[in-house]
């Protein structure tokens, strides 16, 4: 009865770490489809709407503050508004 026991909470275990795990990786691709959304939006609107593409530049930063890709983008909106101060400090950051 003892070794069922045994065997019953090690399967347990490996099915919770399993499940960590798997929920791990999907958040993790979560993330990463955030970014690419947010690039790719980011990406449109400097081109028509500078202005507009800051505001979602800091959106996107906030909503992804470890994503270096973002601080790069919004990087080259401040150089589209001829703020090389904030963007020099966006690519430090990224």
């Amino acid at each position: 009865m003892k070794r069922m026991y045994k065997c019953i909470q090690a399967s347990l275990l490996i099915c919770s770490l399993l499940l960590v795990m798997a929920v791990t990786v999907s958040a993790s691709e979560e993330s990463t489809r955030s970014v690419d959304q947010w690039q790719r939006i980011i990406e449109q609107s400097r081109k028509a709407h500078p202005d507009q593409a800051l505001q979602l530049a800091d959106a996107a930063v906030a909503a992804c503050p470890d994503a270096a890709l973002l601080y790069a983008e919004r990087a080259e909106v401040y150089l589209d508004l001829s703020d090389a101060a904030r963007a020099d400090a966006d690519l430090k950051k990224a």
